[in-house]
């Protein structure tokens, strides 16, 4: 190749490039960067901030009782005094929606705590030791993910009293191997790093270099996954209550309002609407929010 071929394909590439085009966004050294949040990503997150607001402290919201019939009001379609209208035994639909979101959002909260723990565990212990001990840990996270976690949960439901600690067992049960895969796959890639390399040639312990460094910097995915996580956890239990496996009556729970309005729903629509478009909302922003803190990967 002479060098009149060089200059021709150096000319090429430059002529391949439009003027003012924007320059690729990375960093330099080649590591994972995150896009600067949208309006979208302020509003889900302001939403899930109201809803676990209510969870908390729902007086704060409504001062009605959820729970005592005002027959007087049966069936009101949504007004300025109730803006989500009144169900078949007068009760505001709104209060109910607010002090619904606890028995929920605790739920979803605990089955939360329960996957990222046992799964993040799990992941990286198979990660770092590898060998029998990464086969016997993927073998047991394959036959959690062969149990569909709705069916888990009903099981549970049914031999246990506490339908809610049921249901945040079964669930979290049901997403541990999910975790602990994504967790593994993060510790495999970043236990070959040079970090990692040179405090094995110092000396530490595998146990220092699994937790001050390969955890560490191997979370990132599973901060996404588990905010994803708790949206679908929020659906199923809102699946479990329709199907009767929630909360006992008169206690309000959203997938129970969702049920409970079907018999009305040609006169009574927003009794099954609301509750329903309340629950959507959640999982949507919980998505929205996890598509955010989820790494871009980017070619430097």
């Amino acid at each position: 190749m002479t060098s009149a071929d060089i200059g021709l394909g150096t000319a090429g590439l430059e002529e391949s490039v439009e003027p003012g085009a924007p320059e690729p966004d990375h960093d330099t050294d080649g590591r994972r960067s995150r896009r600067l949040p949208s309006w979208g990503f302020w509003v889900a997150a302001a939403i899930l901030l109201i809803v676990l607001a209510w969870a908390l402290a729902p007086s704060l919201f409504t001062s009605a009782d959820p729970v005592t019939a005002v027959p007087v009001d049966r069936l009101q379609a949504p007004s300025g005094a109730h803006p989500f209208g009144t169900d078949e035994l007068g009760r505001d639909q709104l209060t109910r929606v607010v002090h619904g979101a606890r028995a929920t959002l605790l739920a979803a909260g605990l089955a939360v705590v329960i996957a990222l723990v046992v799964g993040t565990f799990l992941g990286l212990v198979a990660g770092t030791v590898g060998g029998w001990l990464d086969d016997v840990i993927m073998r047991v996270v394959d036959l959690l993910l062969a149990v569909p976690a709705l069916l888990l949960a009903m099981a549970l439901v049914a031999a246990m009293s506490n339908a809610g600690l049921a249901t945040s067992i079964a669930l979290g049960i049901a997403g541990i191997g999910a975790i602990a895969r994504v967790m593994r796959a993060s510790v495999l890639k970043v236990r070959s790093s040079m970090y990692v390399d040179a405090a094995r040639s110092i000396g530490a312990r595998s146990s220092s270099i699994m937790v001050k460094h390969v955890l560490p910097n191997s979370i990132g995915p599973i901060l996404a996954m588990i905010v994803t996580e708790f949206g679908q956890f929020i659906l199923t239990i809102a699946a479990m209550s329709f199907l009767g496996f929630g909360a006992p009556p008169p206690d309000p729970e959203w997938g129970a309002m969702v049920e409970s309005g079907r018999e009305f729903l040609t006169v009574a629509w927003w009794m099954t609407s609301l509750p329903a478009a309340m629950i959507a909302v959640v999982v949507l922003s919980s998505n929205r929010i996890a598509q955010q803190l989820e790494p871009k990967s980017r070619i430097s």
